[in-house]
C-alpha cells in the first residue's frame, strides 16, 4: 500500500478555535496531499456535519483548558468509531492530551508549533494506512460471509455494516465459488484478526493452508534479499527446529532470471534442488507472498492440490497478503510509539511510562530517581532543527548511563530520567551536559545551548505527576533566567517526603568525563 498516493482519498476535518493556527494546520495538511480537508471553528459545527458525512481523519487544536472536548470525542466515537483523531496541543498540555490518548478517545497527539510537518504527517499516514487495512479486512469478511452456507450465525459487530473505504482504496477481493471456501476461510479469518503479531501470524496461515490440504506438510520460507536467499522461518508438519537454519541459495539465478522466478515459483531450480533432497518431493504447488510490492516470502505446499483446492488458495493468498500488512502496520506503529523518528530517543509516550514505573520502582528499593527536563535555547530554523535534534541526541547518548531513560518530549524539549540518582547527582549530571553543549556548541558549530531543570523524587516531589510538574517549573525558570543555565526544583510547601532514601552508592566518573 502506498499511502502517498492514497492521501487524496481520506475525508480530513480541522477542528480548531484559533483562526489563525487553523489556517496554517489546513495549508500545511493540503500540501501534504490530503485534498479531502474541511475547516470547522467549533465542536459543534463539526458535530453536525460528522452525522452527514464522517470524516476519516479528524484535526483539533487541542488545549487543555477548553470545555468540552472530551464529550465532543466521546459523542464522536459513539457516532463514527473508525473516525481517528490527532490531538495538536502546545508543548504545556502535553500530559493532558496523553491522557486522552490513554483513554483511546483518540488515535494520537502532536505538539506544536512544529520543528517540521515529518511528526503530523507521519501519525496521519498512520491513521490512514490502519484504516485502510480496517476497512479491506471488513470488505474481505464481507464477501466470505455473504457466500457463507445458509445457518450461518453472525455476530452483532460482524453484522455491522462499516462506513464506506476511501474511493478506489481498496481492491474488492474475489468472491469465492464455494461454500467449501466459508467453511476453511470464515474460522482461519477470524483466528487471524485476533493476532496483531507478524510471527504468529505467518504460524497460523502455515497451519490453515496445511489443514486445507489434508495435513500435507506447509513450508514459509522468509525471502532475504541482502544474501539473495530463502530462509526456512514457518512450517506445519515438519519438525521446524531441525530445520531452522535451512535456506535456498538463490545466487545462481540472473536479476532478470529472478524477477520471472517470482511469477512461478515452481520453476525456482535451486529450491526444486532443495525440495528433491530434501523432502524427496517433485510434486508441489508454490505462491510468492508480496507485500506493497516487494517480495517478502514464499509459501510451499508438498501436494498437488485439486482444483476446488486451488479455489480455496486464492481465498488463502488475500488472507496471508491482507493480515501481514495489516500487522505489519501495527509493529511500525508500536515502534513509532516507543521511539522518536528524528532523534532515535525514545518517545514522549513510553517516558510517561517508563516515569510511572521508575517511581513505583523507587518506593519498593527505598531509592531516588531523578528527572531532567532539558530546553534547547535558540533552536535553527527548520531547516537546521533536525540535524541539531539529531547532534544533541548523540550528546545525550553518549553522556548518559545504561539504565538511564532519554527521551525528546517536544519540538525542542528532552528529558532524563535517572533511577537511583539524587538530587545532588542529578544536578552534577545536568552541568555536565550543560558544559558538553556550550562546548559543542563553540567547537562543533552547533550554535545552540540548553536549559536544565532538576527533580527529584521523594526529595523534590511525591508522586509521577508531581515529579514532571517539578521538572517542567524548574526548566522554566532556568529559561527565564536567560537560558544555558540550570535550576533545582523547590520543595513545595508543607512537603512531606514518601520515606527517607537510602544512601546512593558512589559512582566514578568514567575516563575523560568531565
Amino acid at each position: 500500500m502506498d499511502v502517498l498516493q492514497l492521501r487524496p482519498q481520506f475525508t480530513v476535518y480541522v477542528v480548531d478555535r484559533d483562526g489563525l493556527a487553523a489556517k496554517s494546520l489546513n495549508d500545511t495538511v493540503l500540501a501534504l496531499g490530503y485534498s479531502k480537508v474541511r475547516f470547522f471553528p467549533t465542536y459543534e459545527s463539526a458535530m453536525v456535519q460528522v452525522n452527514e458525512d464522517p470524516p476519516h481523519i479528524l484535526l483539533i487544536g487541542y488545549s487543555a483548558h477548553e470545555a468540552g472536548v472530551e464529550n465532543f470525542l466521546g459523542e464522536l466515537k459513539d457516532f463514527s468509531p473508525e473516525t481517528l483523531t490527532v490531538l495538536i496541543c502546545p508543548a504545556r498540555d502535553t500530559l493532558a492530551c496523553l491522557q486522552i490518548v490513554g483513554r483511546h478517545l483518540a488515535f494520537d497527539m502532536c505538539v506544536r508549533p512544529f520543528v517540521s510537518t515529518l511528526d503530523l504527517v507521519q501519525k496521519m499516514d498512520r491513521a490512514a494506512a490502519q484504516l485502510y487495512y480496517q476497512f479491506e479486512s471488513e470488505q474481505l469478511r464481507d464477501v466470505y460471509q455473504d457466500h457463507a452456507p445458509q445457518g450461518s450465525v453472525q455476530t452483532p459487530d460482524q453484522a455491522r455494516a462499516p462506513r464506506a473505504a476511501p474511493l478506489g482504496a481498496v481492491t474488492q477481493p474475489a468472491a469465492p465459488s464455494s461454500e467449501v471456501a466459508w467453511l476453511t476461510l470464515g474460522p482461519l479469518l477470524r483466528r487471524l484478526a485476533d493476532t496483531k503479531d507478524i510471527e504468529s501470524n505467518l504460524q497460523i496461515m502455515t497451519d490453515g493452508v496445511a489443514a486445507q490440504f489434508s495435513s500435507s506438510p506447509v513450508i514459509y520460507f522468509k525471502y532475504m534479499p541482502t544474501i539473495n536467499s530463502l530462509l526456512f522461518s514457518h512450517a506445519a508438519h515438519l519438525p521446524t527446529e531441525k530445520f531452522r537454519s535451512v535456506g535456498v541459495d538463490l545466487n545462481s539465478l540472473s536479476s532478470t532470471d529472478l524477477e520471472k522466478a517470482w511469477l512461478e515459483p515452481n520453476g525456482i531450480v535451486p529450491l526444486q534442488i532443495f525440495l528433491k533432497e530434501i523432502f524427496n518431493r517433485t510434486e508441489f504447488v508454490t505462491w510468492t507472498h508480496v507485500n506493497d510490492g516487494a517480495v517478502v516470502g514464499l509459501v510451499v505446499v508438498l501436494t498437488e492440490p485439486s482444483q476446488i483446492e486451488m479455489q480455496v488458495l486464492e481465498g488463502m493468498k488475500q488472507l496471508l497478503n491482507l493480515s501481514y500488512s495489516r500487522n505489519l502496520s501495527l509493529k511500525a506503529r508500536h515502534s513509532l510509539e516507543i521511539y522518536d523518528q528524528v532523534t532515535g530517543l525514545y518517545s514522549r509516550k513510553f517516558l510517561m511510562r517508563a516515569i510511572e514505573d521508575e517511581v513505583s520502582r523507587s518506593r519498593r528499593i527505598l531509592m531516588p530517581v531523578a528527572m531532567l527536563r532539558i530546553d534547547i535555547d535558540p533552536l535553527p530554523d527548520a531547516r537546521g532543527a533536525e540535524s541539531a535534534l539529531r547532534i544533541l541526541a548523540g550528546v545525550f547518548k553518549k553522556t548518559t548511563r545504561t539504565n538511564d531513560i532519554v527521551a525528546r518530549t517536544g519540538a525542542s524539549e528532552f528529558a532524563i530520567v535517572m533511577p537511583h540518582t539524587s538530587q545532588a547527582g542529578a544536578s552534577l549530571k545536568a552541568e555536565r551536559l550543560r558544559r558538553a553543549v556550550e562546548s559543542f556548541g563553540s567547537t562543533g558549530g552547533l550554535g545552540v545551548t540548553i536549559s536544565c531543570g532538576v527533580a527529584e523524587y521523594p526529595s523534590l516531589s511525591s508522586d509521577t505527576e508531581s515529579l514532571l510538574r517539578a521538572a517542567d517549573n524548574a526548566a522554566f525558570e532556568a529559561k527565564k533566567a536567560g537560558g544555558n543555565q540550570i535550576c533545582v526544583a523547590q520543595v513545595p510547601p508543607s512537603f512531606v517526603v514518601d520515606f527517607v532514601p537510602l544512601q546512593v552508592p558512589y559512582t566514578p566518573r568514567r575516563t575523560g568525563e568531565t
